[in-house]
């Protein structure tokens, strides 16, 4: 039997999580949204109307609040960001005033391990949108007779796994809906007791009540909250490295691409920058592997 998003992400969970580590992955997501992706697609928008490959990926995405009948992937992409970076205070303050210093798993309500997939939310929708980005990037250079290699390869390999799509889509829908609405629901799940195999029917509950995100059956990925000490503080660090170089080389390619679409070549000193920016993500994100895969 399939087991619910919210059910098998509080299995995955440290016996115990303290909330300063909280407060510091909600930071560097932040730092990352406003630092590296905003500023992405705030180019990417104009330049990149609508990327057919990656049509399925917007088709898949049933959002009232950001339309994208109506935008182009990456538009709706810019929009939930920005969004959240406007709901920042309030983010922060329903963290700060919903836990203790330190969270014990096996004392933890609903209401508790939904601010948690909220937060996780935010990383799978943000680490999404910026492979997205590189990955946009290296198919126009393809275009203009560039080869890809390393890390654009491993970009779109990521933003092509049928398992990482539906993680991005879930998160894009449930991080749309407006936050009240989120902390609206989470007031009716104060005091039940998380459980692997609880029943919500059986206490009176409507069906999926304890999944306000609406996750459904999605399979939890590895989270921030399942690393210990400085297993987590180094691949916190490491992501928000990599990020900064990303939006680094991004505003460099895309620097070549008009260069070469004007006068039909680029600055040699422009591609150099590029390609070490290139070795320097792709041993970035090596590092960040070798580190995930140490607690799988």
């Amino acid at each position: 039997m399939l087991k619910k998003y919210v059910n098998g992400f509080f299995s995955s969970l440290s016996s115990s999580i303290e909330k300063r580590r909280i407060m510091t992955e909600v930071e560097h997501v932040f730092k990352e949204l406003e630092d590296s992706t905003i500023k992405q697609y705030s180019r990417l928008s104009p330049d990149f109307k609508r990327v057919e490959s990656y049509d399925e990926i917007r088709r898949g995405i049933k959002s009232e609040e950001v339309d994208l009948r109506r935008m182009s992937l990456q538009e709706g992409i810019l929009a939930i960001a920005r969004k959240l970076v406007d709901d920042k205070d309030d983010i922060e303050d329903m963290i700060d005033e919903s836990f203790k210093n330190v969270i014990i798993r096996e004392a933890m309500d609903y209401h508790e391990v939904n601010i948690l997939i909220y937060v996780g939310a935010m990383r799978t929708f943000n680490d999404f949108a910026r492979y997205l980005a590189t990955a946009l990037i290296a198919g126009e250079r393809q275009e203009l007779g560039y080869r890809m290699k390393g890390y654009d390869k491993e970009a779109v390999e990521y933003v092509n796994d049928e398992a990482n799509i539906e993680s991005f889509q879930k998160t894009f829908e449930a991080l749309s809906r407006p936050f009240d609405d989120f902390m609206k629901a989470l007031k009716d799940l104060k005091g039940i007791k998380a459980d692997e195999d609880f029943n919500e029917r059986a206490v009176g509950l409507r069906a999926n009540a304890t999944d306000p995100m609406r996750m459904g059956f999605l399979p939890p990925r590895l989270h921030p909250f399942v690393l210990l000490g400085r297993i987590w503080n180094d691949l916190v660090a490491s992501s928000y490295e990599s990020a900064k170089v990303e939006a680094e080389r991004i505003q460099i390619d895309l620097m070549l691409i008009e260069q070469a679409k004007a006068t039909g070549e680029a600055d040699d000193s422009l591609t150099e920058q590029s390609e070490y920016l290139a070795k320097r993500l792709a041993k970035l994100k090596a590092k960040q592997r070798q580190i995930e895969e140490s607690v799988e």
